[in-house]
Formats: structure tokens, C-alpha cells, sequence
């Protein structure tokens, strides 16, 4: 019989994983229907000047937004 250790982290792998193949998913079919796009699309827009953030403003929240996704994966 196993030690409950050694299946309790053979689980953690397998749903590491599992979590890791839905980030990896490829879009399919048009790009502008994906949801995570559209989010991010948002995330872009500058309401003060009603128009999009330049890269070095927009960048800050994308690696906040790539840093959440790592940290629900673990």
C-alpha cells in the first residue's frame, strides 16, 4: 500500500497539469469571440482619454494579469 504522501503529490502533479493544458488551450475559430481576449481588450482601454494605453502603461497590467493566472495554477 502507498504512503497517502506519495499520492497526495502524485495528485498535485496530475491536477497541475490538468490546469496547466486549459491555460495552454489554442484559440479556435475567430480570435474576437474568446472571452479572454475581449477582457483583455477592455483592460486596454484608457477611459480618461477614450482611447487605448500605450504599450508601457498597458504592460504593467498584463503582468499582473499573467501573474494571477500562475498563482491560481499553484
Amino acid at each position: 500500500m502507498a504512503k497517502p504522501s506519495s499520492i497526495l503529490e502524485q495528485l498535485d502533479y496530475i491536477y497541475l497539469d490538468f490546469c496547466l493544458s486549459l491555460l495552454e488551450q489554442p484559440i479556435r475559430g475567430n480570435i474576437f469571440e474568446s472571452p479572454l481576449v475581449g477582457f483583455l481588450a477592455v483592460l486596454g482601454i484608457n477611459e480618461n482619454n477614450d482611447t487605448l494605453y500605450e504599450a508601457p502603461n498597458y504592460t504593467p497590467k498584463l503582468s499582473a494579469f499573467i501573474k494571477i493566472a500562475q498563482l491560481l495554477v499553484l
